[in-house]
């Protein structure tokens, strides 16, 4: 598997793939497979400004559902709270959904962020055709003193360049952050943790390289 262009000498790409099996006792709706960095004191991801770094490119051969809702990448607030940001894949998860539909925006991978005054809120502050063959590289820049978030991207071995300005958005600690993939149902349900419409006989996978936290500031 070819390393992403932040992964250098010393580090590896990697997949993270669902199945049918890919199911926990409390969310049985979702499908769902997430790493979260292994950290003695999640305070140093939690305070001061950081950057967070990952690269995400597709499988070839086993294709996302652009029917369903996919969480690539989550910084959550803990206990619940409002996520900070999220990367998505996919039609955003409505729950009267029609079977098969597709959104105009589902081949993005989309960053959304939390408004600092409505916490059920979640807006969408960018957006980036998810090409095949290629790492798309992110940089999401936290100021936990401050309160705000800015986010950097690049395509493929391309220097990473601003392309959301730090602004006000929701950010708490403490917080968790996490990757991988969880595929949201299609259908009617009340709550899509629970319940709605899972295909069977899935094998998906999406690519990951690049994961790692930097302290130094705004990358402008």
């Amino acid at each position: 598997m070819k390393p992403s262009p932040f992964d250098f000498y010393d580090y590896q790409s990697f997949k993270i793939s669902i199945n049918d099996n890919s199911v926990f006792p409390d969310t049985p709706g979702f499908r769902r497979a997430t790493l979260y960095p292994k950290l003695s004191d999640t305070t140093y991801i939690t305070s001061g400004v950081v950057n967070y770094h990952f690269s995400i490119m597709k499988t070839p051969d086993l294709k996302l559902n652009t029917t369903h809702q996919y969480e690539l990448v989550n910084l959550g607030g803990s206990y619940g709270q409002p996520s900070i940001f999220q990367i998505r894949y996919g039609t955003d998860y409505q729950p009267n959904q029609a079977p098969g539909y597709v959104s105009d925006d589902a081949n993005k991978l989309r960053i959304y962020f939390t408004s600092a005054d409505d916490y059920d809120s979640v807006i969408s502050v960018y957006a980036v055709e998810f090409k095949p063959d290629v790492f798309h590289n992110f940089a999401v820049t936290v100021d936990w003193d401050a309160e705000t978030v800015a986010v950097g991207y690049s395509e493929g071995s391309n220097p990473l360049a601003d392309c959301v300005a730090p602004s006000k958005y929701y950010v708490k600690a403490p917080a968790d952050f996490s990757i991988g993939l969880t595929k949201y149902p299609t259908g009617l349900c009340e709550n899509p943790a629970k319940g709605g419409y899972q295909e069977q006989y899935i094998d998906e996978a999406i690519i990951f390289g690049g994961v790692f936290f930097k302290d130094s500031g705004y990358l402008s």
